[in-house]
């Protein structure tokens, strides 16, 4: 089941915060809101606007159901080259377990 929710508040209650970032200002990084309604491993990736894997935030990390993570999982704005990313739109994808999929969308600024 994919769900897209990346307002606090939706359905499964997941979102990145701040948004828009910018690499290049917010210190600490970008944050992924979420509580895995199964636990299990939990995988956070980053996609580009044209559907290109930018960087995998957390591979498999193993989290624990009915838990809130906040401070867990944070990108840098950095692709998996280490280079800062482009200005613009991208999108993050959040992989439970059980076979939820949440999907949401994230600023990048200068």
């Amino acid at each position: 089941k994919a769900v897209v929710d990346s307002e606090p508040g939706s359905e499964g209650g997941v979102y990145a915060t701040p948004v828009p970032y910018s690499p290049n200002i917010t210190a600490g990084g970008l944050r992924f809101h979420y509580v895995p309604p199964v636990s299990g491993p939990v995988t956070i990736r980053i996609y580009d606007y044209a559907n290109n894997l930018v960087k995998t935030v957390a591979d498999a990390a193993e989290r624990v159901a009915g838990q809130q993570y906040d401070e867990t999982d944070i990108w840098d704005g950095r692709n998996g080259a280490g280079d800062v990313v482009a200005v613009g739109t991208y999108f993050f994808v959040i992989e439970y377990s059980g076979g939820d999929t949440h999907w949401g969308k994230l600023v990048v600024i200068p």
